[in-house]
């Protein structure tokens, strides 16, 4: 049943980088009498509802060029077979100091560009669990252990930068809920 379980890790920047980051290149390019894009943005950032237009689109984009270019994965070939009865759990460990970004802004645009790579449709997704962790509380609100022997490529980031953790897995006939994470130990304090 482990070997069933799909598992990746999304490296992301923090949205606050991101947007101090552009701060940056527009002050640099002002400086040189030069003209900056507006929507310049780093291509990894925290997947939100609230992203539009051009922004939205690059993170589209830099989540598609993951899951093609760097997991391996073929669309419209998805993991697992159509009408799959499925769980998910997203491990979002959030390394912005003193930022907390809404889970549920996280969640639908994630799971939209998992479409067609993991699943055919997001509909056979029937338990999902996500988990904000945010590190500067580690060890005052939660202990968490990675096993960085996983398997999942570049697992030790998960440490150090903004990152995602996605399972999933098929629902088993007769469980109430997926099985417990191999990969993310942790608890509340």
């Amino acid at each position: 049943m482990e070997d069933d379980i799909f598992r990746i890790l999304l490296p992301l920047v923090p949205l606050t980088k991101a947007i101090k980051q552009i701060n940056i290149d527009k002050e640099t390019a002002k400086n040189n009498a030069k003209k900056v894009k507006t929507t310049s943005m780093p291509d990894a950032v925290v997947p939100s509802v609230n992203l539009r237009g051009a922004k939205k689109r690059k993170v589209e984009n830099f989540l598609y060029d993951i899951l093609k270019n760097q997991l391996g994965l073929v669309e419209g070939q998805p993991v697992f077979p159509a009408s799959t009865k499925l769980w998910m759990r997203i491990f979002y460990f959030n390394h912005e100091k003193n930022q907390s970004r809404d889970v549920h802004n996280i969640v639908k645009p994630t799971i939209d560009a998992l479409q067609d790579f993991v699943y055919q449709d997001d509909k056979d997704i029937l338990y999902l669990e996500v988990i904000r962790l945010d590190m500067e509380e580690l060890g005052i609100s939660f202990d968490v252990q990675v096993d960085t022997n996983c398997g999942i490529k570049n697992v030790k980031k998960t440490g150090e930068e903004t990152c995602f953790i996605i399972e999933a897995g098929i629902l088993e006939a007769g469980t109430i809920r997926p099985v417990t994470s191999q990969v993310v130990n942790m608890k509340w304090r």
